[in-house]
């Protein structure tokens, strides 16, 4: 794999899926960012075994694609190093199989990589029959039921809020075993 691209346009598809990487790191690979690029575009995927997410850049904002290939990077340290660096053109290539070649015009950062066959199967679908929902409102909802969640980690069902939707008709429930908040 080796391609270039701008910096913001990279950055922007980190920051979306950085929000899935896994800052307690039981199993290393969960604390990676999937890089995949094939000759349409480069697809971003982070999770935590609770939360998937992945990013799509198209082929029209990467400025080179040299050749496709597929590595998992260390999402903490790829993320600072991209942060820090100036505004321009970005280039990354994987060497020797597992080494991350990251650079610009003036700086040279090399990364260990793991083997992609180690990231979990995510299978991501576009919904045909998606939910459309008011902003205002699920933020106003979530806000009413998220003061009886539980803070405590030792029952970590009761710390988020059961949505449950049916028909026309969306219920959120949250309780910590004292409190209990349904909207």
């Amino acid at each position: 794999m080796k391609f270039s691209i701008k910096k913001e346009i990279l950055l922007e598809g980190l920051n979306n899926v950085s929000k899935a990487v896994s800052t307690k790191n039981v199993i290393p690979v969960l604390g990676g960012i999937k890089f995949n690029l094939t000759n349409e575009g480069l697809f971003l995927t982070a999770t935590n075994n609770d939360i998937d997410i992945e990013s799509f850049i198209e082929k029209k904002y990467i400025d080179n694609i040299e050749s496709t290939g597929t590595i998992i990077i260390q999402g903490k340290y790829l993320l600072e190093i991209i942060r820090k660096l100036p505004d321009g053109i970005i280039n990354i290539e994987i060497i020797d199989g597992l080494k991350i070649l990251i650079y610009t015009a003036n700086s040279n950062f090399n990364l260990n990589g793991i083997d992609s066959s180690e990231f979990p199967n995510i299978n991501l679908d576009i919904s045909t029959n998606p939910i459309i929902l008011n902003k205002k409102i699920i933020k106003n909802i979530i806000n009413q039921t998220l003061f009886a969640t539980s803070q405590q980690e030792s029952r970590p069902i009761l710390t988020g809020i059961n949505i449950k939707i049916e028909n026309d008709k969306m219920e959120c429930i949250a309780t910590d075993s004292y409190r209990l908040a349904k909207k």
